[in-house]
């Protein structure tokens, strides 16, 4: 008994040795994405997020029973979610302080825009963040409104 005890603790052992388990972290190079591959998910990302947006501004216009209002949640949501999906992009190596200093950017420029109170942080927040992804090469995503 004691024999199969030590055994199954050396599997454990060696299983948690070996990352058996283990979730694929941005700092991950073996599996990271080429610098090209990033931008090539990150700027898809963003041209959906301003397709989305375009298409609550249009609602707004349409429909004289929705807001102004209605239509900053709207872009407000959809930015969320794309925030969301940027920062679950696997950074290529080397990349990853650039990358998530960008990401940083837009979070605040994204939270900012959900009050008027802060919408000046907010175009201080979309400035930096479009000059941050025009510099790594990113195209929709350094000229998109965050």
């Amino acid at each position: 008994m004691r024999r199969l005890v030590w055994w199954l603790g050396c599997a454990v052992a060696l299983a948690l040795a070996s990352g058996c388990g283990s979730t694929t972290t941005a700092t991950t190079t073996s599996l990271a994405p080429t610098k090209a591959q990033y931008i090539e998910r990150a700027d898809a990302i963003c041209s959906a997020h301003e397709q989305e947006v375009r298409k609550a501004i249009v609602e707004s216009y349409k429909s004289p029973a929705s807001s102004a209002q209605a239509a900053i949640h709207k872009e407000y949501a959809a930015s969320q979610r794309a925030d969301a999906q940027l920062g679950s992009i696997p950074m290529p190596a080397g990349s990853t302080q650039v990358l998530l200093e960008w990401l940083h950017w837009r979070n605040l420029a994204t939270a900012d825009s959900a009050t008027a109170a802060k919408l000046s942080a907010a175009t201080t927040a979309t400035t930096e963040a479009n000059r941050l992804a025009r510099a790594y090469g990113l195209k929709v995503c350094g000229h998109s409104g965050v």
